[in-house]
C-alpha cells in the first residue's frame, strides 16, 4: 500500500510539472518577440483571451514592461500577421529534431517544421498553464487573438493569442541620433551668438 501512495504522488507530481510552470518574472527576452510596424508583438498563449473559459493569459507583471494584449486597431495598422511572421534567424526556439523548443524556458512549437529556422514565442512570460503555441494554427493569419478580437478559424477553441506594445527600439533614440542633435542645436547656438556679436 505504501508503494502505491508514493508512486500516485510521483505520477501526480510529474503531470503537475509537465501541464504548468511558473511564469517568468523578467521581460519578455528579445528574442521571444517581433517587432513590426512600430509595435513588438509577441505571441503569448495558444487559447483566446476573448473567451473567458480559457483565461490563462496574465499580463500583471509584463504590463509594466508595457505589453498588453493586441487591439484589433493596431493588428489592422499593421497590416495582419501570420505564423510565419515568428520565424527567422536568432529567435528563442529552435528546432531540436521533433519541435521547435526554447531550451531556457520550454516553450515550445506545435505543428513548426524542421525547415524553419526559429520561432519567436514568449507563453513562458505570460502563462502558467500553456508553454506551446500552435503554429499550424496560425499559419494564414486568422487564428488570433487579441483584448477585442477573434480570428475566424476556430473561435473560442484554439484562438493564438498575441500581446502588443510600442517598440522599444522606437522610445530610445540611438546615440547616433542623440549625438546629431546635440550638434544641431550647439551649431544653431554658435549662430546666433555670432549675429550678436
Amino acid at each position: 500500500m505504501k508503494i502505491f501512495k508514493i508512486s500516485f504522488i510521483l505520477f501526480a507530481g510529474l503531470l503537475i510539472t509537465t501541464n504548468s510552470h511558473a511564469i517568468l518574472m523578467t521581460e519578455v527576452s528579445d528574442n521571444a518577440y517581433i517587432t513590426v510596424g512600430g509595435y513588438d508583438i509577441a505571441w503569448v498563449a495558444p487559447v483566446s483571451q476573448v473567451s473567458g473559459s480559457w483565461a490563462p493569459i496574465n499580463y500583471s507583471h509584463q504590463s509594466q514592461f508595457g505589453w498588453s494584449p493586441l487591439t484589433l486597431a493596431a493588428y489592422n495598422e499593421i497590416g495582419g500577421l501570420d505564423a510565419l511572421n515568428f520565424t527567422g534567424n536568432g529567435y528563442n526556439a529552435v528546432w531540436n529534431g521533433s519541435q521547435h523548443i526554447d531550451p531556457l524556458t520550454g516553450a515550445n512549437s506545435r505543428g513548426s517544421n524542421s525547415t524553419i529556422n526559429s520561432i519567436a514565442i514568449a507563453t513562458a512570460w505570460f502563462s502558467d498553464q500553456h508553454l506551446h503555441i500552435d503554429f499550424s494554427q496560425a499559419i494564414g493569419g486568422d487564428a488570433w487573438s487579441g483584448a477585442d478580437f477573434e480570428g475566424s478559424s476556430c473561435a473560442n477553441s484554439c484562438n493564438e493569442s498575441l500581446a502588443f506594445r510600442i517598440s522599444q527600439s522606437a522610445q530610445v533614440p540611438e546615440p547616433a541620433s542623440l549625438a546629431l542633435l546635440g550638434l544641431g542645436l550647439a551649431g544653431i547656438g554658435f549662430s546666433r551668438r555670432k549675429k550678436i556679436a
